[in-house]
């Protein structure tokens, strides 16, 4: 029988075919490690022979009767991954011959495991290169004639429309938090239901909705392979979501909200479906970053040249009202707002010029 463990259980997954059905339902259904038959091979990690096999002393109910046992450990990168085991019925000893038979099949197989799951690996990276090439090619793309724009809202929605073209049906938000509640900035797709949609526009409770309160306070991605309805307190609305994934958005290294996305088909998150939303999550920062500081070059421009302004304006003019009003004329004029200079009088601060 060939074994590998399942919550401190070793399972059969493969078994010879001529062992009695009793016997397969108690290998299938599971032995505990702490089972003496095999807790010494789990502890030495080496092959471990055993003489006039006993079932009861093993701590097994068997109803096959074995003469002789063995176990060999598979090690899969110096980690135990599977147990191979065989039983002889006619024999209660091992001969050196049968040793060295066992060991040998023990050592090839250990050895084609070991290189399907450095392929596995291999391909699995492969997979995942991939997927982040494609999504920052995608995001080079959909972000190309964006590279002035200073509009942190406009990123996050092409950044959504990236990922959602790489995965299943499914919808994704930006969300904030203001005050006691998260509120939805940024929207890409439907989210199926009107009723939802309507409790989303008006805003989520902030300590209540854990899938976007744990990224939050974490500031880490929070995935759930299969949404649990009572996450967000909604379970009335959310029955057709059955996947969820919320990832912090950081400016200039500062939290600023939480991208969320669902998926309504039956989904597990996958490596690579992990490194897509990351990648873009990443190239997004990387883009909102630049954005921030072309945001802050150009206020920091506008300053200057309003400062520049002000002083051609007013040349050798010293009397106070007409600085003032060539103050306010600036700021109305370069800002678009309503300006007000107060002078401070007993007690009061009387206003004496405006826009």
């Amino acid at each position: 029988a060939y074994y590998e463990e399942h919550s401190h259980l070793w399972k059969a997954r493969l078994w010879s075919e001529d062992m009695r059905p009793e016997v397969v339902a108690v290998i299938t259904a599971g032995i505990p490690s702490e089972t003496p038959m095999f807790a010494q091979v789990v502890h030495t990690r080496q092959p471990v022979f055993t003489d006039a096999w006993d079932a009861q002393r093993e701590g097994v109910s068997s109803t096959e009767e074995y003469g002789a046992a063995a176990h060999y450990p598979i090690l899969i990168g110096g980690e135990l991954h599977s147990l191979l085991s065989i039983g002889l019925r006619e024999t209660r000893t091992w001969s050196e011959a049968d040793r060295a038979l066992f060991q040998a099949v023990g050592r090839s197989l250990n050895l084609a495991l070991e290189r399907t799951e450095t392929a596995r690996q291999l391909a699995q990276q492969n997979a995942e290169l991939q997927a982040r090439t494609r999504a920052l090619e995608a995001f080079a793309e959909l972000t190309r004639g964006l590279a002035l724009t200073i509009d942190p809202l406009l990123l996050i929605g092409r950044a959504q429309e990236v990922v959602l073209s790489m995965l299943a049906d499914g919808s994704a938000l930006y969300y904030v938090p203001e005050g006691d509640h998260w509120y939805n900035r940024v929207q890409h797709g439907t989210l199926r239901s009107p009723e939802l949609q309507a409790i989303i526009d008006d805003g989520l409770p902030y300590a209540e909705t854990n899938n976007l309160l744990i990224p939050w306070m974490t500031g880490q991605p929070y995935y759930q392979d299969v949404y649990d309805q009572d996450t967000d307190g909604l379970p009335s609305l959310t029955g057709h979501v059955s996947a969820t994934a919320a990832l912090p958005l950081r400016v200039e290294g500062t939290l600023t909200g939480i991208l969320a996305f669902a998926l309504f088909d039956q989904h597990r998150w996958s490596s690579v479906d992990r490194v897509v939303l990351e990648t873009t999550v990443q190239s997004l920062e990387l883009a909102l970053d630049r954005a921030a500081k072309t945001r802050s070059l150009d206020e920091e421009r506008a300053a200057l040249e309003a400062f520049t302004r002000f002083t051609e304006a007013v040349g050798s003019e010293t009397a106070v009202q007409a600085l003032v009003q060539q103050a306010i004329t600036l700021l109305y004029e370069t800002c678009d707002v309503d300006v007000v200079y107060f002078e401070h009088e007993a007690e009061l601060f009387r206003a004496t010029a405006w826009n």
